[in-house]
């Protein structure tokens, strides 16, 4: 499925609800996530929005898509005092990196 984000919503779909109140906290601990991203190969394991939202510390990121019929926000913000992202999406931001065995050390899934 290919997923067309805007910075402003369309206004063609009802807007869908709850998705947007939502609010899930990532701990990314004692890593350096400025100096993470920059790094070609790690970057790629971090989504896309997570990303932008690190190079922006302390600013929300809002990205709109439509789909089944509603429209969605996405939200995420990089606080760096405490190194943690505080998003509505319920993925991962690292899971690009998830591998069959192993657990990850940001959200404690096993594969």
């Amino acid at each position: 499925m290919i997923y067309t984000y805007t910075d402003k919503p369309k206004g063609r779909l009802p807007l869908a609800r709850g998705h947007n109140e939502s609010e899930n906290v990532f701990n990314f601990g004692n890593l350096d996530l400025p100096e993470y991203i920059k790094n070609p190969y790690h970057s790629l394991h971090i989504s896309q929005h997570i990303r932008r939202a690190i190079e922006n510390p302390n600013t929300r990121i809002i990205r709109y898509f439509e789909e089944n019929g509603y429209e969605y926000c996405d939200w995420a913000e990089y606080k760096p005092y405490d190194n943690t992202v505080h998003t509505n999406d319920i993925r991962c931001p690292r899971y690009f990196a998830h591998h069959l065995g192993s657990t990850c050390s940001m959200c404690g899934l096993k594969d």
